[in-house]
């Protein structure tokens, strides 16, 4: 009996290459294997380009957040209210609000405020006004003496800094605490400066002064309420009055406060996710 080598059939002798048939299997098989791989490939490569814009927001953030630490509150104020910055690729968004550790927590329901007092040379000077979560800034560069007014205007408090030849800058915040901490820094004030604050008797609640002088007495700070006429000239460290107090502190340093800094970096304008966030507790000075 014959035996037929079945490989052969149909095939001529000589013919060493591939039938139709099997290249079309051929062909279905690499097209069922192809989009899988080729996806797979997209998304490793979205993947990689995510991580990398991820790595680089975080230096981004690292760095506002550095930059931002060596800031005074009043530059600090202003990056804040620029809203959100491009750098190179990306945006940048800076905020920033007061801080208050556990132990201070009744703080929070206080009226937070602080006037600086920055002299320079020809007898001008910068006053600087914050108010509130230090959200905004009033400032006035003016020259001679500066008057300060307080008053209660539209459900909240006006104020206004003038100085000696009649120009102002006037800043208005909506409040209802009962408690009001004001604190004065004239640490780098001229020795003749002269620094007159009038309380208008529409003010309403406790109001808490502080004024942080050098260690040796420059300038002179005054304060008027209903009359009553307390400076830093008075012996003693605190003076009371009808509606509250002055304290008087020597203090070599300026003064700062405690901020709350974020820092978020998005990769485009309508993103509200960001790609990166640096926040943390810092200390700024005036």
């Amino acid at each position: 009996m014959i035996e037929l080598d079945r490989s052969k059939i149909g095939r001529p002798a000589d013919c060493l290459g591939y039938s139709l048939i099997e290249l079309m299997v051929a062909l279905i098989i690499v097209g069922i294997l192809t989009p899988p791989f080729l996806g797979m490939m997209v998304h490793f490569a979205k993947a990689n380009q995510k991580s990398r814009a991820i790595l680089l927001a975080g230096a981004v953030a690292g760095n506002q957040y550095e930059r931002c630490k060596s800031l005074s509150v009043p530059e600090l104020v202003r990056v804040s209210a620029a809203g959100r910055k491009k750098e190179g690729d990306f945006l940048i968004e800076t905020s920033l609000e007061r801080y208050f550790p556990e132990s201070n927590a009744d703080e929070w329901n206080a009226d937070h405020l602080d006037l600086s007092v920055e002299d320079s040379e020809d007898n001008k000077f910068l006053s600087c006004f914050v108010a509130g979560g230090l959200q905004s800034l009033s400032s006035l560069s003016g020259s001679g003496s500066l008057q300060v007014i307080l008053a209660r205007e539209d459900e909240g408090i006006s104020i206004w800094m003038v100085d000696a030849n009649g120009k102002f800058a006037e800043y208005h915040w909506i409040t209802t605490a009962e408690v009001h901490v004001l604190n004065i820094y004239t640490q780098q004030m001229r020795k003749d400066r002269e620094i007159d604050i009038d309380m208008d008797p529409s003010l309403i609640g406790t109001w808490k002064i502080t004024i942080y002088e050098p260690p040796f007495h420059y300038g002179r700070v005054s304060v008027n309420c209903n009359g009553q006429i307390l400076t830093t000239d008075q012996q003693g460290g605190q003076l009371d009055f009808g509606r509250g107090s002055i304290n008087v502190v020597k203090a070599e340093k300026k003064g700062g406060v405690l901020i709350y800094l974020q820092v978020k970096v998005y990769g485009k304008a309508r993103d509200k996710s960001p790609l990166s966030v640096r926040q943390g507790v810092i200390r700024a000075a005036y």
